[in-house]
């Protein structure tokens, strides 16, 4: 409701000002009754109004399920699963998130062979042409570390389609065919929360 009055009246004033830290969240507040009076009269009305508020956020905070241990410098979590044929060792990383790992760096390989025994395990790489070209089942790319630590002479051009790391004794990748039991290293990205400051 609209009235008028004297424009030197003192009266109570809202400014409005952009919020400058993000992320900002809204308040309903409940429905209430204002009397106000008005020339000697009272007149009631209902108004709803949005209280905005505005959180700082503390920095990111980094967390592996339990069982999982993090890469610090990708805030990935990695975890070993024993012997599985590779479908059915994507699918249970898959089940937990994550894909077989894909390895980008040499920090992230030292780190890898902190966590493996003397063995075999499933890396997330494969190829469809006999060895032509290669890929990450979790869609990153192969244009980096990962195709410079082949054993030996490099892939085979064979029926074996997908790859296992040969650690750490070995320090190399092979591939063998996907039906052969394999442990399995999976890779997802670490649980994120933020503190508030």
């Amino acid at each position: 409701m609209w009235f008028t009055t004297d424009c030197f009246d003192e009266k109570p004033y809202v400014c409005e000002l952009p919020a400058l830290i993000l992320p900002t969240s809204s308040t309903r507040i409940p429905p209430t009754t204002t009397s106000v009076p008005i020339d000697a009269t009272t007149t009631d009305f209902t108004t709803e109004e949005f209280i905005e508020t505005t959180t700082t956020l503390g920095p990111p905070i980094y967390t592996c399920d339990g069982g999982w241990s993090q890469f610090n410098e990708t805030h990935f979590c990695f975890k070993t699963f024993t012997k599985n044929v590779f479908d059915d060792a994507e699918g249970a990383c898959k089940s937990f998130g994550g894909h077989l790992a894909s390895i980008h760096s040499a920090a992230e390989l030292a780190f890898v062979n902190t966590l493996l025994d003397n063995t075999y395990y499933w890396l997330g790489l494969c190829t469809t042409d006999n060895g032509m070209t290669w890929t990450w089942t979790d869609g990153t790319s192969t244009a980096d570390f990962a195709l410079d630590h082949w054993c030996g002479d490099g892939p085979q051009h064979s029926a074996n389609t997908c790859v296992v790391y040969n650690t750490p004794s070995m320090n190399c990748f092979t591939n063998i065919r996907k039906s052969l039991p394999t442990n399995g290293l999976c890779k997802k990205p670490a649980n994120v929360s933020y503190g508030s400051i």
